[in-house]
């Protein structure tokens, strides 16, 4: 009988344990500065890239998908400045206030935009990357040969042919 009693009292006190949740908060804000300093990184990154960008097409004309894939990236990226600017501001508020599932919710919400809007500035800088390069490809391609001049025929004779 205390042998049962025993367990009972040790799976009541294991489950209790189970349920009782750490204080998340100070892990909570680590994540989210972490977040900001990757998003930082990454916002360096696209700059960097789009500075290059705009240095090769030295004002040439482009084609209208490269134009709006420049402004889908500029977007993005400006969408990753002024996350990675408010998350400082709103996690303060959040730890400040102990309001552990908001913050995590707010975290995780950071997380997503900023995967989305890196994968559309990188996605569309790389288009324009390639399409760069194509197009100095083709400009480095020297024209083709003319076409061979077609052999004159003979000129007809007055002299009947032989059989």
């Amino acid at each position: 009988m205390k042998a049962i009693l025993f367990a009972i009292a040790t799976l009541a006190l294991g489950s209790l344990s189970a349920c009782s949740k750490p204080n998340d908060v100070p892990v909570l804000e680590d994540q989210a500065h972490a977040i900001v300093k990757c998003g930082d990184a990454k916002v360096a990154a696209f700059d960097k890239r789009t500075a290059a960008i705009i240095r090769e097409l030295g004002g040439r004309p482009v084609p209208p998908d490269v134009t709006r894939a420049m402004s889908e990236a500029h977007d993005a990226v400006v969408a990753l400045r002024q996350r990675d600017a408010e998350v400082t501001n709103t996690t303060a508020n959040l730890v400040k206030d102990g309001r552990a599932d908001e913050l995590q919710k707010y975290v995780h919400e950071t997380e997503e935009l900023q995967e989305q809007k890196a994968s559309i500035a990188e996605d569309d800088l790389t288009a324009i990357e390639g399409w760069i390069a194509r197009s100095a490809h083709v400009a480095a391609e020297p024209p083709p040969p003319p076409a061979p001049a077609p052999e004159a025929a003979p000129a007809p004779t007055d002299t009947p042919a032989r059989p």
